[in-house]
């Protein structure tokens, strides 16, 4: 042995920032100094004091997406509702449009009619009148006659 030499070393290793706030089952067994104690301990400290603000606004940001979620669900739902409602209005007028639309279409047809109606009883009045002119005149005529008759025969 006298022929190897033999070197120590010390090997340090850096921690990131996640890793120092984690305690190793090993650390917590063995006995620690004093000064290493505290020194610890204050680590902790800073890294709670440092989670809190940063847990507390995502606990306020989860809770505001939550909200909002919430919101935006109800609203969508709510939509939907007045959507089919809106929907079911739409389909009782568009019905009612076709009965009323058949109703106009039944009155027109009506009118037609009596309008075809008026004419044949138009066309009926006008012989009728011409006829009794006709009859008038005729005995008109007659009476002139039979007037100038009886005139003649007294």
């Amino acid at each position: 042995m006298s022929e190897q030499e033999v070197t120590y070393t010390t090997v340090r290793f850096h921690k990131s920032p996640g890793l120092q706030n984690q305690v190793r089952p090993e650390e917590t067994q063995r006995p620690r100094k004093a000064g290493h104690r505290a020194h610890s301990e204050c680590k902790v400290r800073e890294c709670s004091v440092t989670w809190k603000p940063i847990v507390i606004v995502l606990g306020i940001l989860c809770s505001l997406l939550l909200v909002t979620v919430a919101v935006l669900l109800t609203h969508i739902f709510q939509s939907r509702q007045e959507k089919h409602e809106h929907e079911q209005r739409l389909n009782n007028l568009d019905q009612l449009y076709h009965v009323m639309k058949n109703d106009s279409s039944l009155m027109e047809e009506r009118l037609r009619n009596k309008s075809l109606e008026f004419e044949t009883c138009k066309n009926t009045l006008d012989n009728l009148n011409r006829e009794q002119n006709r009859c008038y005149r005729e005995s008109k005529i007659d009476l002139k006659c039979f007037k100038y008759k009886v005139m003649w025969l007294e």
